[in-house]
């Protein structure tokens, strides 16, 4: 037996905010559910990395948003995704976050209409999707990865830091913290800068928060909404919603 049920793929944009979220509401109906460090880059094989993960696991999920698909992934590869199997069952279950039918057309035509599900419809719908194909769980759901602050320093040196430079609040402080978010090239580093985010409590950090909500890149506008969401500054997202600065389902999804 495959020692995980399924395994989710996704890049470092969607690491925290799509695939942490999706694992552990799978992991609450039983799977065991693999999340690899490693996120996926431009580059790379795509199809390498779903074989690799189906080397140990009945499934992969693969998470199909703007930052996968901005990536220079060959074309045959990605026509060829939907096609791998495992037992004689197709292996690879799509799910799109913040991507609409024609933009996914554009890049994978094949995926419309095939085992795809979107978290539009939101997350615990997409979970129970997915529990559909995946068929009722085997065995004892794998323990989730720590997430505690021991553990996190015990994994990043800059860790004192960076909650240092959250706790200040100051706005350099913060854009010295956006900026590392920026550069992170892992998931674990931008796990311990999301949770120096968390520290900042100041009146003009919490500004310069906001600030990066409509300003700030992709990933940093995606981290500022969840810093947000996490207060239920319900008012700022809807308006950062409808400036198309993030979507609905980064801004309010649970």
């Amino acid at each position: 037996m495959p020692a995980w049920d399924v395994c989710i793929l996704h890049t470092l944009e969607d690491g925290m905010t799509v695939a942490l979220p999706l694992r552990h509401a799978l992991q609450q109906r039983g799977y065991r559910v693999l999340l690899s460090d490693s996120a996926l880059e431009s580059g790379a094989s795509i199809r390498e990395a779903v074989e690799h993960g189906l080397a140990s696991c009945h499934y992969a999920v693969l998470v199909v948003s703007k930052a996968f698909l901005a990536q220079a992934w060959p074309q045959t590869e990605l026509d060829s995704l939907l096609d791998i199997a495992v037992d004689g069952h197709k292996a690879v279950i799509s799910v799109w976050s913040g991507v609409e039918a024609d933009e996914v057309q554009r890049r994978l035509p094949l995926v419309v209409g095939r085992l795809a599900v979107s978290l539009a419809w939101g997350l615990e719908t997409v979970a129970g999707e997915i529990a559909e194909v995946l068929g009722p769980p085997e065995g004892e759901p794998a323990e989730e990865e720590p997430e505690s602050p021991a553990a996190l320093q015990d994994n990043d040196t800059d860790f004192e830091t960076f909650v240092a430079l959250g706790r200040s609040g100051a706005a350099g402080d913060v854009d010295a913290l956006m900026a590392e978010l920026e550069a992170a090239q892992t998931i674990g580093r931008t796990k311990v800068v999301d949770y120096a985010l968390e520290q900042v409590a100041s009146h003009q950090g919490r500004e310069r928060i906001e600030h990066y909500l409509f300003n700030g890149t992709q990933r940093q506008r995606n981290y500022a909404a969840l810093y947000l969401k996490r207060r239920g500054r319900r008012r700022i997202l809807n308006k950062a919603v409808k400036a198309g600065c993030v979507d609905h389902e980064q801004a309010f999804s649970r």
